[in-house]
């Protein structure tokens, strides 16, 4: 029999899933949209065959070079808000995103 607390973890758990889904093709989306408008047609071809360097570099390049902070406040955001998301429903369905790591 499944425990409120455990139910209550498995939907933060698929939320967190859902939000990474969702803020990551967004962040993709807009580092895309980045690279067209700072670079043109081949900056765009580049960012999406070069997808995880993108995701990674294009936030930090708009934000510091560019003072276009957006790319890096969805990206980052996103990932603290799975991160916790995650972490919490870990707590309370007892699957920690660690277990592996500390041998539980």
């Amino acid at each position: 029999m499944i425990t409120i607390r455990e139910a209550i973890g498995e939907v933060l758990g698929k939320a967190g899933l859902s939000v990474s889904l969702i803020g990551g093709l967004a962040g993709f989306l807009i580092d895309l949209k980045f690279l067209l408008d700072a670079y043109g047609g081949s900056g765009l071809v580049w960012g999406f065959f070069l997808g995880p360097a993108t995701f990674i570099i294009v936030p930090f390049l708009a934000g510091f070079g560019y003072g276009y902070w957006l790319p890096m406040i969805v990206t980052l955001g996103t990932a603290a808000i799975v991160y916790v998301l995650l972490f919490i429903s870990g707590l309370l369905t007892g699957e920690s995103i660690h277990k592996d790591e500390w041998g539980d």
